[in-house]
């Protein structure tokens, strides 16, 4: 009898002798919740296991999640690159090496006879992951620079993908996607429940509570099912903390982040026409709050959120001398369509994009006019 995709994903990282564990590089408190629960199980399998996002800055939102647990920013695991010289017919009397002008020399001296050149053979070490689990992300584009510089191993190793959005692409050999879950902390509930619920201790459990209250925003948003509340309540039970998801997740903001805030909303515009709003952020509000582009974390969710005729927020951000644009939509519009000629990055509703060398009030104008006439060009269509 075949086995459920779930006894599959418990089996394969049972038999995994060292896991990477991806994330979006767009991540939200869902990811991070649900890798971080999952590295808790793994600890408990005795199993070795990196989690990898790209790019990845610890926010003051889900620090608390990482306690005991690393998100690393890269893949640490670089190949060796190995040169095999065949001695059957000689020895080596030296080897040594140097690095000019950015360039390793290495130089093998022969103790007999010269090496001939079909004598020398060069390759790659294997990578140490034998598995890859990647979480809450729609497809392998959405995690960055993390898949592209890292093809080989994404197309040699079984793919664990677990997720919740209804635009995923089914690119595992192991697909667990419930676009009815509200997240995907709950869909690895689902997971880690009806495999052995006996590994859920209260640590895991307030992860995956974090993760579901963190995507339905404390259970106002839409997307929530009875199957949800269900899923909060057996978590309670078994001793997940909702006291501090609570504390840290939605009381948990700096006054500089607040101060930060009020500047973006002192600045937000709005099109009713077509359910549009945005706001920027120049650089210099940055310096003046003392905050970075982490404290904006989360911003858009919560002004779309309070903004009921608005349908897509826009928010840009002066880095240097580059803008940085963030698409919000509602649950499951699609928004990358709208800026899709500066190649976005992101899932379905969240979509992100860098417009190079500009200043903010530029960038401010080319997105919304560009946006404008897309939502106008739709709308007669």
């Amino acid at each position: 009898m075949a086995l459920e995709a779930y006894e599959q994903i418990m089996e394969a990282l049972k038999r995994s002798n060292y896991t990477l564990v991806a994330i979006k590089k767009n991540f939200d408190a869902d990811s991070v919740a649900t890798a971080c629960a999952l590295s808790l199980v793994l600890k408990k399998m005795n199993k070795p296991h990196d989690i990898v996002c790209d790019g990845f800055i610890v926010n003051d939102q889900i620090q608390f999640l990482l306690d005991t647990v690393t998100i690393h920013p890269k893949i640490l695991d670089f190949q060796k690159l190995i040169v095999s010289v065949n001695l059957k017919s000689n020895e080596i009397d030296q080897l040594s090496y140097d690095i000019k002008d950015n360039v390793l020399n290495i130089f093998i001296t022969p103790k007999d006879e010269a090496i001939k050149k079909e004598n020398i053979q060069t390759s790659v070490s294997p990578f140490k992951y034998d598995t890859v689990c990647v979480l809450d992300a729609s497809d392998l584009e959405s995690l960055g620079s993390l898949y592209q510089e890292f093809k080989d191993l994404f197309q040699t190793r079984p793919i664990i993908n677990i997720d919740c959005h209804a635009s995923n692409e089914n690119y595992g050999q192991i697909n667990y996607v419930n676009m009815m879950a509200s997240s995907t902390s709950e869909i690895l509930f689902e997971i880690l429940k009806t495999s052995d619920a006996t590994q859920i201790d209260p640590a895991i459990a307030t992860r995956l509570l974090a993760g579901v209250m963190a995507k339905t925003k404390s259970f106002t948003e839409p997307n929530i099912t009875p199957k949800t509340l269900t899923t909060a309540s057996e978590l309670i039970e078994l001793g997940a903390d909702r006291n501090s998801v609570v504390k840290n997740l939605f009381r948990n903001k700096k006054l500089t982040t607040l101060n930060l805030w009020g500047r973006v909303l002192a600045k937000i515009r709005v099109n009713e026409q077509y359910k549009l709003a945005w706001s920027i952020v120049p650089e210099y509000d940055f310096i003046d709050t003392g905050t970075s582009e982490k404290n904006l974390e989360g911003i858009s969710d919560e002004f779309i959120k309070d903004l009921p005729e608005t349908e897509i927020f826009i928010l840009l951000f002066q880095k240097s001398l580059d803008v940085r644009v963030i698409l919000k939509g509602m649950l499951h519009q699609d928004v990358g369509w709208l800026i899709e000629q500066y190649h976005p990055e992101g899932i379905k509703n969240v979509a992100t994009c860098v417009l190079k060398d500009i200043n903010i009030t530029d960038a401010e104008k080319k997105i919304t006019d560009e946006i404008i006439e897309k939502l106008k060009k739709s709308k007669t269509s």
